[in-house]
């Protein structure tokens, strides 16, 4: 049995690594276990369980050690839970021009991630798993799926799914993408190359005037500024008059004349065939006719989780989220709360009303908004469905959910959340 606390989740503090899946050639589980002389099994019918699900949007497989948010989950093994973390293969090696990207989302892409609870649970007091004296909760209200970015919505795929029911009621979600991840596809094989801006443009403007290179600007396309010494700064185009492009959002910094710009290649053509998105919704093309203002709210709805949550799914009362968005996490809302940002989504009928980027543009505030729209409330007391943490000052006005955790106070409410939910 290994010491406590762990410095670090890693295979040197592991309990065991064990297969829990002959599918593929990954199907491995790494076990933590939280000290038993602070944590005795038997006075709480067992450790509570902690699953782990690594990112990578569309990958057959990750780092089986924690990679982000370690410390949160060292948090909850302090706390007296069992963390699990697999490495899995979803449905195999994604070949574009050959393979339907909705099948990346459907059941067979799940498959190794839904066996790992039933195969925990099946060995609960297994000593080889948990030592002579351990062994593990039942109860699905102290089983938590947690994933980071694709993880994320695999958990949540995992946690809400009608017919792939997997015992975890607590659903531990940080940098999520819980709606569509982009409307619009930018190809870069358009052939634009070598325009500039032509005009000084200034912090605040949504217009460039731009000039010199060839090919065609389309509504829908997305362009990176090419300023030296800077990160790049991504902007979807949603009017093109003339030699002037009208952009989205508003410039960030001051663009002097010769300022190259480009097509960004958001690589979502390398998961998308015959006009799919990643969760085989109708996907924008560029120059296309399906526009933001045109696209029904329902269909806004059904891009995102929010068929798999509605009224008549009563795992939609039973799984208790926890949504966590790190500060650094850019514009993640364009107007106010999180739900407004939701609601904004469904009812824009402007240009895509947040910013592109992948774990901003398609956040957890959209979870948020959903579960509020079904009458949940957020909080940390007894009464509140589901936890919201996101963003600093800059990206969430709103001060009861934004996230700073200087002080620890996130981890905190994260330990209330659970305790006043079974933990």
């Amino acid at each position: 049995m290994q010491k406590y606390p762990f410095t670090s989740l890693d295979s040197r503090n592991a309990q065991v690594t064990a297969r829990f899946s002959d599918r593929s050639k990954f199907g491995a589980a790494r076990i933590w276990l939280p000290n038993i002389a602070q944590f005795d099994p038997a006075a709480r019918d067992g450790w509570s369980v902690v699953v782990r699900i690594h990112g990578g949007n569309g990958n057959n497989q990750g780092d089986i050690d924690p990679d982000v948010s370690t410390v949160l989950l060292m948090m909850l093994n302090e706390l007296g839970a069992v963390v699990v973390s697999i490495n899995w293969q979803d449905n195999g090696f994604y070949e574009p021009l050959a393979q339907d990207p909705r099948a990346l989302f459907q059941h067979d892409g799940l498959l190794e991630p839904s066996m790992i609870i039933p195969w925990l649970l099946g060995r609960f007091d297994d000593a080889a798993l948990f030592g002579n004296q351990g062994f593990i909760t039942r109860d699905p209200s102290r089983i938590a799926l947690f994933g980071v970015s694709d993880g994320a919505w695999r958990a949540a795929l995992l946690a809400y799914s009608r017919t792939l029911i997997v015992p975890a009621n607590v659903l531990i979600a940080s940098q999520g993408h819980f709606d569509a991840e982009h409307f619009w596809m930018t190809e870069p094989s358009d052939g634009l190359s070598n325009w500039v801006v032509t005009a000084e443009a200034l912090f605040g403007t949504t217009h460039l005037h731009v000039g010199s290179g060839t090919g065609a600007w389309l509504v829908g396309h997305e362009l990176v500024l090419e300023i030296p010494g800077h990160a790049s700064f991504r902007y979807l185009v949603t009017g093109v008059a003339g030699d002037t492009l009208t952009i989205w959002p508003s410039l960030r910094v001051n663009v002097v004349p010769q300022t190259a710009i480009s097509p960004w290649d958001n690589a979502v053509s390398k998961y998308s065939l015959n006009g799919y998105s990643w969760f085989g919704a109708p996907m924008f093309r560029a120059g296309g006719t399906a526009t933001w203002a045109n696209f029904a709210a329902q269909s806004k709805r059904d891009l995102s989780l929010w068929p798999l949550i509605a009224t008549d799914n009563s795992r939609a009362r039973a799984v208790r989220p926890i949504l966590l968005y790190p500060p650094s996490e850019p514009y993640i809302t364009n107007d106010g709360d999180p739900v407004s940002g939701w609601r904004a989504l469904i009812q824009g009928v402007g240009a895509n009303p947040r910013y592109k980027d992948l774990h901003a543009e398609a956040n957890g505030f959209a979870l948020a908004g959903m579960l509020t729209d079904l009458g949940q409330s957020q909080g940390t007391r007894p009464n509140n469905q589901f936890l919201l943490r996101a963003g600093g000052a800059r990206t969430n006005p709103d001060v009861a959910t934004r996230y700073s955790n200087a002080a620890g106070e996130v981890l905190a409410d994260v330990k209330l959340f659970l305790a006043n939910h079974g933990w």
